[in-house]
Formats: structure tokens, C-alpha cells, sequence
């Protein structure tokens, strides 16, 4: 028997990119009018369309490049994956509230940190913007979080944009072989 679990950061990914390029088409439009009446959902007048990218997706899409992709957090802070994020100015458009160490010094630690405020629900999604923290276990208060930052919503899609390009080139070298099957280099 094997074991699924390895295709799912791969499919996650995948999911995304086929999501972002038929939400471009006329039948993706009929789906967001039809579907949610097929489950009982009125829209606010006749003929509007679900908003599909809503903070739903924004939480799906959170989970799915960030969280799911662990072979991310067995690299060190020196491998290529993450310089090539730091190069790109992938944190760019955060506004830093609260850090240990720069991203330019160590992007694996906001990464981890980006990991643990989604996997614990630690953030706020509102119309303009996204709010997230991390703090060590057991210590929730405000005071204690060594970690905190905000971004607009639309930059933040575009921060995810860039993780899922870097996330495909990851699995695409663990898929040719030039890395391990847990994303460390050979």
C-alpha cells in the first residue's frame, strides 16, 4: 500500500493553479449562479454570482501552500527555496508588527511562523486586510507573541501566487530527482 499523503501538497498546488485558470471561463461564472442554489442558497438578487474568491478561499488557500507543504520546513534557511523567495521580495508588501529576526536573515522563521498562525487559527481576515501572529505554546497572550504582521488582501494573494511558483519548482526538483522526497538537496 502506499501512501497518499506525499501527493497532497503536489495536488494542493495543482488545485489552485486549475481553480485560478478556469475562474476565467464562462462555465466557472454559471457555477458560482448555479451551485450554491443547488444547495439552497439565495443569492441578494437574481442572477448574482457566489463571490467564489471570498475569505474562504483566502482560508483554503492559506492551508494549502503554507501549511500542507511541509518538505518547506525541512530546509535550511540557506536553501535555494528561500532565497529565491527573498529575491523576489516575497514580504515586501507586509507590514511588520512584531519580529525576532528579519526575513532577509532568516525567511525559514517567518515562514514557520506564517505555518503556525494558519495552522492555529491565529489570524483576521477582514475586507482590507489580513492580520496574523505566532507566539510559543502555552503563551497566548498579546504580550508573549514574538511574531506579528499585516498585508492587504489583494497583496497577500499575490504573496500566495509567488509560494505556490516556489512550491512547484520545490516538487517539481523532488519530482526529477534533484532533491530528496522530504525537499532537503541531494
Amino acid at each position: 500500500m502506499s501512501d497518499r499523503r506525499k501527493q497532497i501538497p503536489i495536488g494542493c498546488a495543482i488545485n489552485v493553479a486549475i481553480i485560478n485558470e478556469l475562474s476565467q471561463t464562462e462555465e466557472f461564472k454559471k457555477a458560482c449562479i448555479n451551485v450554491p442554489l443547488k444547495y439552497g442558497i439565495k443569492p441578494p438578487y437574481k442572477g448574482s454570482a457566489w463571490p467564489f474568491f471570498n475569505s474562504s478561499w483566502t482560508a483554503y488557500l492559506m492551508y494549502s501552500l503554507l501549511v500542507v507543504s511541509k518538505e518547506v520546513y525541512n530546509l535550511p534557511k540557506e536553501d535555494p527555496y528561500f532565497q529565491n523567495i527573498v529575491t523576489k521580495g516575497a514580504m515586501k508588501d507586509f507590514k511588520i508588527l512584531k519580529e525576532q529576526k528579519s526575513f532577509r536573515e532568516d525567511p525559514k522563521y517567518h515562514f514557520s511562523c506564517l505555518r503556525n498562525a494558519v495552522s492555529n487559527v491565529n489570524y483576521e481576515i477582514d475586507d482590507n486586510k489580513i492580520v496574523l501572529w505566532d507566539y510559543p505554546y502555552e503563551k497566548s497572550k498579546p504580550e508573549d507573541w514574538h511574531w506579528k504582521v499585516e498585508i492587504s488582501n489583494n497583496n497577500f494573494l499575490n504573496f500566495l501566487g509567488l509560494v505556490n511558483e516556489s512550491n512547484f519548482q520545490l516538487y517539481n526538483e523532488i519530482n526529477s530527482g534533484l532533491r530528496n522526497s522530504d525537499g532537503t538537496r541531494k
